[in-house]
């Protein structure tokens, strides 16, 4: 759930996270959001979507750092950019 409080035209908040299970191309999946700009887990999970910016096929893996993007006119958060796998 995102929570927005809305003082003028609504904006898109990005934030970074890491995927805590496998995420599918048209599927979503739970993700830790980062606590600050290291790589500390804050504890709060959201569920991502893997959809629009990914193509049949398209796995990121558990584990994942990535940037997730919260769109308050879908109500949902989508991943928006992911770690190259090694």
């Amino acid at each position: 759930t995102i929570g927005v409080v809305r003082l003028g035209m609504p904006q898109s908040v990005t934030y970074r996270a890491r995927t805590t299970e496998a995420i599918n191309h048209n599927s979503s999946g739970s993700v830790e959001l980062y606590k600050d700009a290291s790589t500390t887990g804050s504890g709060f999970e959201v569920t991502a979507y893997l959809s629009w910016m990914s193509a049949s096929g398209d796995t990121i893996a558990n584990g994942t750092d990535v940037l997730v993007m919260g769109l308050p006119q879908d109500k949902r958060w989508y991943i928006v950019g992911a770690a190259c796998p090694a």
